[in-house]
């Protein structure tokens, strides 16, 4: 288990050679892989497990940890506690002691966290002065260098004072990694020691889009230079997530949205083939223990084999997901909603975007009200269950926009009545305030930071959604969306407001701290930073943040769209037609992108999905033995279902393609979680799969079938209570069994205190016997030397929930082991 801070043993299911990590002492490098958010707002990202990925596959001899901002409770008892923000979940070691730190920084709030953990880590908060304290005399000081990259990267500029050269990072690294990371890893481990900060800026002559920030001159955006998928697998986190595998199966984007970051950003789209994604995906399971797959795309329905490689993804994985999709795709594979439907899919989003179809030429949405309609005619028409249609405003929609909102949603209204009442879908209206993000045509336009215009738009849409029956849901803090925008375009000074806020001790945690918008407001005007210049409408020519980029787009190209844009003039998508000219495509892509077509959805697809989701209703099932250990007890039941399937698929790699899902029938389960909480030792899992399983097979590997779940007469527990006194021990089990109706008397003798328990107690089948023992094991996490446990024999009605209950009432520790075998 890790060491905290102070020297004893953290609880938790990682330990030092978590990750494939090698020993700390025995590692070529050392890096630690940092979120910005905490870990519950990030597991279901990606980021974080693509960069450990090509990293491990570049460098298997480096140790890899990784970080998450700490939540409020945690920052809180922290602080008091003198832990280090940033650390090692593996390692417990704190980020000064790394070679490097890779920051992936998801999106601009997230930034206001970024020198709040370099301070609460002991790292000086800007390179200049991490570099004057390691050139104090002496020498003894040496801090991590430090490298943030991610999808907002190129919004990053607020790390960065361009007049001063001074940054909070020491390198930003612009655009996809894929093949990258790992050459990027690989020569900073080889940075000369002495001079490594001098010899940093030469990295950028071998990793396209990376830029030491002490360096001045252009660079380029990285595309991917990779092809596939990276070698390693993927770490496992100890969350609920811990069955479910991210699975990328197309890049980049082939639209051109005026507002969209990414669209812009990830150029040009290309597709993995079907072979591989399916490759990749037997792998993912099988070195994970996933039972669901989570489609990675920015618009999964835009790759020409998606029927294919979604009936595949099912013959393999017990559940498939798939979100983010394009409308105008849909609306010119009209089979294609029944298929999804038949996929399993009864939740659907719908990026709408314009309230009009004014509004959405100016998006570029390439989307009609007539497409609209029908896509969501046939969605209500198949029984879709919820549909989430998401709308952006630009603060510009004028009464004739709201009135042809109002006639759309009324007709939306007469579709979904004409359902039974049943059967109806659920609809939901979500409309937030555009952000102009760099590098796309939006950043041309003029910023609104007064709250009146959207409020008053946002007033209108509540009022005639809420008439039509439907949900209305908007962003909760303008203020936000305020800092959001102003540091997504970064005036002159935002690197000094970041520090001055977390001198302050703003972050930003689900939400920004109370009054960070009104300080950044009043220190941003104090210097004239939010004056007509930076706010107004701009020029081509205006000096935008981090101007020696070199974006993936043609900037000719972004300063046109936004010129179409205020004309309301659509352009169209490069996806099956010709080229737009955006600069993105070699040769290669841009036949690929004009020859683009869907593979249509035929009455053979339809039977084979029915099929087999059909017989996942109807699975096949298996018991099997198990050992839940300490460490896995600790964590979502979900990180120890993967675990025990991974370690199956290791030994019977046979059944990988049969296997859908493992669930804990005894410890792990819902009853088991309720009456033996936090218990570990002896459980069974049971296996659902498509076919049968072959019985001899797993007897062979070691396993032991059994014909169903535990269903004990007595189990023998032992509850291990490190650093807690004999008379607190007894008076738990004797408070506990009093509550209960359990009398008892006891029986003291040396070295043990037992409970006889009277035979009122013992019909109720719960505890049989107890004692409390002067034992601790050696292996159990201790605070202090000395201990005692409780064994328990319980009957087929045990129950210690009520007794764990109590324990933490009292801030008693309890380690509970169960045997059954």
């Amino acid at each position: 288990m890790p060491t905290q801070a102070d020297g004893t043993r953290a609880p938790g299911p990682y330990h030092e050679r978590s990750f494939y990590n090698p020993g700390w002492a025995d590692s070529r490098a050392r890096f630690l892989i940092v979120r910005l958010s905490p870990f519950r707002d990030v597991e279901r990202s990606a980021p974080h497990g693509f960069l450990y990925r090509e990293m491990r596959a570049a460098m298997p001899d480096a140790y890899i940890d990784f970080s998450f901002f700490p939540a409020s409770r945690d920052r809180s008892r922290e602080a008091v506690d003198g832990v280090p923000t940033m650390r090692g979940v593996a390692s417990a070691r704190p980020a000064a002691d790394f070679d490097a730190i890779f920051i992936s920084n998801a999106y601009t709030l997230e930034l206001v966290n970024l020198v709040p953990s370099l301070a609460g880590s002991g790292i000086p908060a800007t390179r200049k002065s991490r570099e004057l304290a390691e050139a104090a005399p002496g020498g003894k000081v040496r801090y991590p260098l430090i490298v943030l990259g991610g999808s907002n990267a190129m919004a990053s500029a607020s790390v960065y004072d361009e007049p001063s050269g001074d940054s909070i990072v020491d390198a930003v690294y612009f655009g996809e990694g894929e093949g990258a990371v790992g050459a990027l890893a690989v020569a900073i481990a080889g940075l000369p020691a002495a001079s490594r900060r001098d010899a940093m800026p030469g990295i950028g002559s071998e990793v396209a889009g990376f830029w030491a920030c002490a360096s001045r001159g252009p660079v380029s955006q990285a595309k991917a230079i990779q092809d596939g998928y990276p070698l390693a697998p993927p770490p496992v986190f100890a969350g609920e997530e811990a069955g479910t595998v991210r699975l990328e199966i197309t890049r980049g984007c082939p639209s051109f949205c005026t507002f969209c970051f990414e669209g812009w950003e990830r150029k040009p789209y290309r597709e993995t083939p079907i072979e591989a994604v399916l490759a990749e995906a037997r792998s993912l399971k099988a070195r994970t223990g996933a039972s669901t797959v989570e489609l990675a795309s920015y618009n999964f329905n835009a790759h020409s084999r998606i029927v294919d490689i979604i009936k595949g993804l099912h013959g393999l994985f017990d559940v498939v997901n798939f979100q983010s999709q394009r409308v105008d795709i849909l609306a010119r594979s009209p089979a294609l909603v029944r298929f999804e439907i038949a996929a399993g899919k009864r939740s659907f989003t719908v990026g709408v975007e314009g309230i009009s179809a004014r509004a959405r030429s100016y998006f570029n949405k390439e989307l009609s009200e007539a497409d609209l309609r029908a896509v969501l005619g046939r969605i209500i028409g198949e029984g879709a269950r919820e549909i989430k249609l998401f709308y952006i405003l630009s603060g510009f929609e004028d009464g004739q926009d709201i009135t042809e909102f109002s006639a759309f949603t009324g007709w939306l209204r007469a579709a979904v009545a004409e359902r039974p009442a049943g059967s109806r879908p659920r609809v939901m209206v979500s409309a937030g305030e555009l952000i102009r993000m760099p590098f796309t045509p939006l950043s041309y336009e003029g910023l609104i930071l007064d709250p009146i215009p959207y409020r008053a738009i946002a007033a209108r849409l509540k009022e005639i959604t809420g008439h039509d029956g439907f949900e209305y849901r908007s962003p909760e803090s303008f203020d936000e969306y305020c800092l959001s925008q102003v540091l997504a375009l970064s005036p002159p000074g935002s690197m000094a407001l970041l520090l001055a806020m977390a001198g302050h001790g703003y972050v930003y945690d689900r939400s920004l701290s109370k009054g960070a918008w009104i300080f950044a407001k009043g220190w941003l005007d104090a210097r004239d930073a939010l004056g007509a210049t930076f706010i107004g409408e701009k020029s081509r020519d205006y000096p935008f943040a981090y101007p020696f980029v070199r974006p993936i787009a043609s900037k000719d190209v972004t300063w046109e769209r936004f010129r179409d844009a205020r004309a309301a003039r659509e352009r169209h998508s490069c996806l099956g037609a010709s080229c737009a000219g955006c600069g993105a495509c070699s040769d290669g892509e841009r036949a690929f992108l004009e020859a683009h077509a869907i593979d249509t959805v035929s009455e053979s697809d339809m039977h084979d999905i029915e099929a087999i989701v059909a017989a996942k209703r109807r699975p096949q099932e298996l018991y099997i033995r198990a050992a839940l250990s300490r460490a896995s007890a600790q964590a979502h039941p979900a990180y120890a279902a993967a675990q025990f399937l991974c370690g199956l698929y290791a030994v019977v790699p046979s059944i990988v393609s049969v296997v859908w899902r493992a669930e804990d029938a005894f410890l792990a389960s819902s009853e088991g979680l309720e009456r033996l909480p936090g218990a570990w030792g002896d459980t069974c899992y049971r296996l659902l799969s498509s076919k049968p399983l072959d019985v001899a097979t797993l007897e062979t590997a070691g396993y032991v079938v059994v014909e169903q779940a535990p269903a004990p007469e007595r189990v023998q527990i032992r509850i291990y209570l490190p650093g807690t006194g004999l008379s607190d021990a007894v008076r738990l089990v004797s408070d506990f069994m009093t509550a209960a109706a359990m009398p008892f008397t006891l029986l003291k003798t040396a070295g043990e205190t037992r409970f006889a328990i009277s035979g009122k107690g013992l019909r109720k089948r719960n505890v049989l016997e107890a004692a409390v023992v002067a034992e601790c094991v050696a292996e159990v996490p201790t605070e202090s030397p000395g201990g005692y446990s409780i064994a328990l024999a319980c009957g087929p009605k045990y129950d210690l929930g009520d007794l764990a209950t109590l324990a933490a009432k009292r801030r008693i520790a309890l380690d509970l082991h169960v045997a059954l075998y």
